[in-house]
């Protein structure tokens, strides 16, 4: 409760902030029954700021990356980075074809959530050079369903980061 009314800026836990409170604990207990079911896992960082310099070729300047991860962990020999969504995450997170999440038909551009797994991989790949699997943890779905694990190849990874560099290059002209 103390936790509660700290981060909330209140006094007393009363009225909405008593639904907000139920709805808040029965997340964190779903989050740890679905760790639970991994273990034994390794977490290996929590609000994990990274950054990494990319030198875009073609203009002869770097481009400083920089985001905040919500979770890095090991499970079953694989890295993954985990990212909690309140939203739903299923249609927006296929990352089978990274052409899709640059193109410009607008029905297909929609796959943001695909373009921050993408984004968080190579981010990880740069940082430590290894291969981290994206993981969204989606309040909503969590009750009906397992976490989505992205699926990138190191070919997928590679065009990502030529049309992510295509863009940068597009920016800068």
């Amino acid at each position: 409760d103390e936790a509660f009314r700290s981060e909330a800026k209140i006094s007393e836990i009363q009225g909405n902030n008593l639904i907000l409170k139920s709805i808040i604990i029965r997340y964190v207990e779903k989050i740890l029954e679905t760790d639970m079911e991994l273990c034994p896992f390794e977490m290996k960082g929590a609000e994990q700021k990274v950054g990494v310099s990319w030198p875009v070729g073609s203009i002869g300047r770097s481009v400083r990356l920089y985001s905040v991860m919500d979770r890095t962990d090991s499970v079953g020999g694989k890295l993954r980075v985990v990212d909690y969504k309140t939203g739903p995450a299923k249609e927006k997170s296929d990352c089978s074809n990274p052409d899709r999440i640059f193109g410009t038909d607008d029905k297909k551009r929609r796959q943001s959530i695909a373009f921050q797994l993408y984004f968080y991989a190579l981010m990880m790949q740069m940082k430590e050079g290894k291969m981290y699997v994206p993981c969204i943890y989606s309040t909503r779905e969590l009750f009906s369903g397992k976490p989505v694990e992205g699926v990138i190849s190191e070919e997928n990874l590679a065009l990502f980061r030529e049309r992510l560099e295509a863009l940068f290059e597009e920016i800068f002209n």
